[in-house]
């Protein structure tokens, strides 16, 4: 569950769910990574000696670990306290503070304990692990994708422009931590114009934050939302913009799971960005269509083979993405009008149900959609076909009205 607060004067982080010896001088240190993820961390340890300090948990409860990378692998170690003393130790040196504890051992070559490594580069945090004093929170901002978050400006290299601060839950446990650690690590490997760009994180305190690019609202919203003045050549490029970003992921083996316009964001040039990739960094089915109820589940936008076996692919994608042009020139009505998702379900599977073509949609449009519909997957096309056929049918529209597409 992702919720967000807005703090009235600064970004101050909680972090009351830290261990009670969390230490100020910590979080001002070079080598401490906060919550990264051991996927996080792992590029940055390459050479014997090389080490950093994180924070993870062992057994439910928060704990310090020092990586250290020695013998082509990362070895992990956990920091000791005295109980009666409140002093840390990795073996028989003891000190009153983790800083003092980590440096000591790094200026005395003393290695940790016997058969451990000797620690002789201290690892930086990357440009994007961001300290929470960097972020200068403006506003409050809403969208379906982000529920509530901050606008706020961030900076980097001397250099400050806004950005979206969405936050996780102070009480999530580590499996959340986990999956939102992974969807903001997968958008920074991203890189296209209509996918969601993450600037990077901030794991050195509580609560674990996500700094995105700035969308104030999402396509389901302004297609609904008259003051927008959305037109069929902008619905078109919605359309373009969607097939384009999805025919990228679709070339990096990535399944999105959750196409919808719910999920297409669009910022101040009202162009489109994806977000939500949450559950694109799962290799197995999501654990909600296993537990939700099936009236909280979203089947509106779900292939047979995910309504009756849980199969997600890019053919249940490019269903979906025939869902969401449907919405585009639908104005962002709901799916399947008056129905509930139980009888979409059995309409679906069993009588092979499909909407109806709308009035307000081009027949170039639907045949796309009912291709995108067909029952067997293998039968629809792929994102890279459904991306060059949008983009030909807006190359003819825009030359018809003597313009080009840039």
């Amino acid at each position: 569950t992702i919720v967000c607060c807005y703090p009235r004067k600064s970004f101050a982080m909680s972090v009351t769910s830290m261990p009670e010896f969390f230490e100020d001088e910590l979080i001002s240190s070079k080598f401490f990574h906060g919550l990264a993820s051991h996927e996080d961390i792992r590029p940055l340890l390459a050479n014997d000696g090389d080490y950093l300090l994180r924070l993870s948990y062992y057994e439910g409860r928060p704990v310090y670990v020092l990586s250290v990378f020695v013998a082509r692998k990362i070895r992990n170690f956990i920091l000791n306290q005295d109980s009666s003393n409140h002093k840390f130790y990795f073996n028989a040196y003891q000190e009153i503070s983790i800083k003092r504890l980590i440096e000591r051992h790094h200026k005395t070559s003393i290695s940790l304990s016997a058969n451990a490594p000797i620690l002789k580069n201290a690892i930086p945090i990357p440009e994007w692990n961001f300290s929470a004093q960097s972020v200068m929170p403006t506003r409050k901002i809403s969208n379906c994708y982000w529920e509530e978050a901050i606008q706020a400006e961030i900076e980097v290299r001397r250099n400050k422009f806004p950005a979206a601060v969405m936050m996780l839950n102070e009480n999530a446990d580590m499996e959340s931590v986990k999956s939102f650690l992974a969807e903001a690590r997968l958008l920074r490997k991203l890189n296209h114009p209509n996918i969601l760009r993450s600037y990077g994180i901030i794991v050195t305190a509580k609560p674990v934050a996500m700094l995105l690019e700035l969308c104030q609202t999402n396509l389901a919203r302004i297609l609904r939302e008259k003051k927008f003045g959305i037109t069929p050549l902008m619905k078109l490029r919605f359309a373009n913009e969607a097939a384009s970003a999805l025919a990228y992921l679709e070339g990096n083996k990535l399944v999105h799971k959750n196409v919808a316009a719910r999920n297409c964001l669009v910022d101040g040039n009202l162009s489109l960005k994806f977000g939500n990739l949450r559950d694109a960094t799962l290799t197995k089915c999501p654990s909600y269509l296993h537990s939700d109820p099936i009236h909280k589940v979203n089947v509106r936008w779900m292939a047979p083979e995910t309504m009756q076996q849980h199969i997600f692919s890019t053919k249940s994608d490019v269903w979906a993405y025939g869902v969401l042009l449907w919405e585009i020139y639908a104005d962002g009505a709901e799916p399947y009008p008056g129905l509930t998702n139980l009888q979409i379900c059995a309409l679906v599977t069993l009588k092979d149900y499909r909407m109806d073509p709308l009035k307000t949609m081009p027949m170039t449009i639907w045949s796309v959609v009912t291709n995108c519909w067909r029952r067997v997957a293998d039968q629809r096309p792929s994102f890279r076909e459904l991306n060059q056929y949008m983009w030909n049918i807006r190359q003819r529209e825009l030359r018809s009205r003597g313009a080009v597409v840039l």
